[in-house]
């Protein structure tokens, strides 16, 4: 959401200081669909692979690990 108001916000300073709109951003929704399945995937992994890691110590040796 960050990059939509960062490209909304260049789209209207070219705009108003060329009087043209020659710059339009779009969007289209696959990009974000690809975008939240990106982040599901980094954090399935980030989130699985210490877990795993933690599993296989002993649970005294994983709780001093943190």
């Amino acid at each position: 959401m960050l990059g939509v108001g960062v490209s909304r916000i260049i789209e209207y300073i070219i705009a108003v200081q060329l009087g043209v709109g020659i710059l339009k951003a779009s969007y289209s929704p696959y990009l974000f669909l690809l975008c939240v399945l990106f982040a599901f995937i980094i954090g399935i992994f980030s989130g699985f692979l210490p877990a795993r890691q933690a599993s296989k110590l002993n649970p005294v040796e994983a709780l001093r690990y943190e």
